[in-house]
């Protein structure tokens, strides 16, 4: 199985970290003195030039090594301190890491909006799903109707009484008969 072009990086760039821990500090980075490109190619003769080269971009454009290209800092080589920082190298390091910090900031605000869309879309897609699930809401009640109209009552008509008589009052009594033979 091959290796990726990021696996072989990584894998020279942990050997640089081992072999050189004063140059390759992890932690602390130092600036490097120019040139050290030939310098690592001739201490490392079955790493290609490609592959120092990519090794000491992934390297240099660190925003750690960039702060530390300050000028008059010292710059280091595999023999030790071998010169400084110019100012016009601190300058273009200070532009480089702004626009590197500019780039990185860009980026983030992008992924932090993206998560917010993606978010949003999936509440909205909760919210179809949860209303397509209710069960269908019944009518509502309608409004109270106005009420039928009653007829209208009828008096109550007081109790009739035989008419009084006028003048005397006969009574008349039913009487049984014996039975005849």
């Amino acid at each position: 199985m091959t290796e990726s072009k990021l696996d072989t990086t990584r894998r020279i760039r942990a050997e640089l970290v081992e072999r050189w821990p004063a140059l390759f500090n992890e932690g602390k980075p130092v600036p490097l003195a120019i040139g050290i490109r030939k310098t690592l190619l001739a201490a490392m003769p079955k790493v290609t030039d490609e592959l120092i080269g990519r090794v000491l971009r992934s390297w240099c454009f660190r925003p750690q090594y960039l702060a530390a290209l300050t000028a008059g800092a010292d710059r280091h080589g595999l023999e030790g301190i071998v010169g400084t920082v110019s100012e016009e190298a601190a300058n273009l390091a200070a532009e480089q890491l702004h626009t590197l910090q500019t780039h990185l900031a860009e980026k983030a605000k992008a992924k932090r909006e993206a998560v917010q869309i993606e978010e949003a879309r999936q509440a909205e897609a909760k919210k179809k799903k949860a209303e397509q699930a209710e069960p269908p809401k019944t009518k509502p009640p309608a409004p109270p109707s106005k009420p039928k109209p009653t007829p209208p009552a009828m008096p109550k008509a007081a109790p009739v009484e035989p008419p009084k008589p006028s003048g005397p009052v006969i009574v008349v009594k039913k009487r049984r008969l014996p039975p005849t033979s």
